[in-house]
């Protein structure tokens, strides 16, 4: 599975690469500046596609099948949500 990396050299650019996860580098060349650029620590990359974003249609399904599911399950154990 492809993911995105993010790198980072010692002159703090930040660079990104779509790499196969199963090669992924530790490191690479920076393509700002040509020093090393190491493999960072990063927030995970989401988009709409993956059906994740609040705003995308896909997200507003997920987001009403989760709350609908909660609903479901605390009309089966008696609780009621405050609203």
């Amino acid at each position: 599975m492809y993911k995105y990396y993010d790198y980072m050299c010692d002159d703090f650019h930040r660079t990104t690469e779509f790499q196969d996860d199963k090669e992924v580098k530790k490191e690479i060349q920076c393509p700002e500046c040509g020093k090393v650029a190491i493999k960072a620590i990063s927030a995970p990359h989401i988009s709409a596609a993956m059906g994740t974003d609040p705003n995308s249609a896909q997200g507003n399904r997920w987001a009403k099948m989760h709350r609908d599911e909660a609903k479901r399950q605390n009309k089966a154990v008696g609780n009621t949500p405050e609203s």
